[in-house]
């Protein structure tokens, strides 16, 4: 084998076209499923006493770097955009992975490190960036697919490693967001599926599949979904029994931690996931939307690296794939500063382009527009309060034919108050 270090092989959209067909794309799949399957019927072990000696190897290199987050404080006073001490954590980590990794596997090819490191660099997090998503945790499933692959790790791990060495992954980068107040990547608010995290909800979901089930029957009711069904997340008391044996409910639990406020209105797409009825139904879901939105979007895999070996920019053939060079691309035009124009046009002088300026510095145009802005919102006001005052405190605003608007109620029977009148709940894009 010839190793080398990962390239930038995704730069534009046709590039993660390029990518679907590509053998680290099948790969990814794969292990999905693999990993998916394996875990069906089985709970999160306690500890790692019957874990195989590599995993626990694994499992010890990740408590390590949790170790390390102890040894790296966080910066003190407030920071919008995460902490920087995490780049000091980073440079920790990056200084000792061949050490680290060399311990773990003594039998580990040293030239297979400058590939591996790679993936287990990203998996913890963008060190420039002060975030981490989805796509870091698409490294660290590269990272345990190479280890698998060179032989590292069981090429069919059983289902208490597979668990348990990403549950503690798991918890390991819940401690770099919690400490260094890691910014999500790529979130997409209360409407994305979580602020940081997809796989373990694919992981946690597939342990409460039994596997009777097929294609035919993702919704026929299972005893998994009548001991445990995927409403119970709205219980925090049940959350906190399931969180130590299933990944799905660990996630919640984390969400639980960390925000306040209805579950409805911070996790909306967790809180209709919660309204199907089988474990089957969601997991196939959540594999389905982990395909379209981390695998399949530009702002995800554009970070995802390609080497020689473990993750290379073949075609499942083993043919080379076309890629964007960065040079290629069309160049952002630099903005011109205020007063001058292109070459095309003809120069003014620069004092001749300013603006009026007002008081403070802020030029007169925009003294005029608030000033504008604050009498109409005054005149507004006025004509509010006098409305207020002829309709008495009825609570209409006064104008004919007005009625009250009705309380706003939560969506779903679950809460108290039921369905509000002639709003159904939003369901999530798979349930059918």
């Amino acid at each position: 084998m010839t190793f080398s270090e990962p390239q930038k092989r995704i730069s534009s959209a046709a590039d993660v076209d390029s990518f679907k067909r590509s053998q680290p794309y099948a790969t990814i799949i794969s292990l999905l499923d693999k990993y998916s399957s394996t875990v069906q019927e089985h709970l999160l072990p306690p500890n790692e006493d019957e874990l195989a000696a590599s995993s626990k190897a694994l499992v010890t290199l990740c408590r390590k770097l949790s170790a390390l987050i102890d040894e790296t404080p966080p910066l003190e006073g407030p920071r919008r955009f995460g902490n920087v001490a995490v780049r000091d954590w980073h440079d920790k980590m990056e200084a000792q992975t061949t050490a680290l990794l060399t311990e773990a596997f003594p039998s580990i090819n040293k030239d297979s490190i400058i590939e591996l490191q790679y993936y287990l660099h990203g998996g913890m997090g963008s060190k420039q960036r002060l975030d981490f998503g989805t796509g870091h945790e698409l490294s660290f499933m590269a990272f345990v697919g190479g280890l698998q692959k060179l032989g590292l790790l069981e090429t069919d791990l059983p289902a208490p490693d597979v668990l348990f060495i990403f549950e503690t992954y798991f918890v390991l980068v819940r401690k770099l967001i919690m400490t260094y107040s890691l910014e999500p990547a790529g979130s997409h608010g209360v409407w994305g599926l979580d602020d940081h995290s997809h796989l373990p909800y694919i992981l946690g979901s597939a342990q409460k599949v039994s596997r009777s089930v097929t294609a035919s029957t993702l919704l026929v009711p299972t005893k998994y979904d009548k001991e445990c069904p995927p409403s119970s997340v709205m219980n925090p008391r049940i959350v906190q029994q399931q969180k130590t044996t299933n990944l799905y409910f660990a996630a919640i639990a984390f969400i639980y931690d960390i925000k306040s406020g209805p579950f409805y209105e911070h996790s909306p797409i967790l809180y209709d996931i919660s309204g199907i009825a089988t474990w089957a139904k969601i997991h196939s879901g959540m594999i389905k939307m982990y395909i379209a939105e981390v695998l399949g979007k530009f702002p995800v895999v554009q970070h995802f690296y390609f080497g020689s070996e473990l993750y290379p920019w073949k075609d499942t053939e083993g043919n080379d794939l076309p890629y964007s060079k960065v040079e290629d691309e069309e160049p952002v035009k630099p903005k011109l500063p205020l007063g001058f124009k292109s070459k095309k046009e003809p120069q003014t002088t620069p004092h001749a382009r300013l603006p009026l300026m007002g008081p403070r510095g802020m030029p007169m145009e925009t003294v005029e527009r608030l000033a504008r802005r604050d009498g109409q919102r005054a005149a507004r006001e006025k004509e509010e309060r006098e409305d207020r005052a002829s309709g008495g405190a009825s609570g209409t605003t006064g104008a004919p034919g007005a009625t009250a608007l009705p309380p706003t109620r939560a969506p779903g029977s679950s809460v108290p108050g039921g369905d509000a009148p002639g709003m159904a709940p939003t369901k999530a894009p798979w349930a059918k």
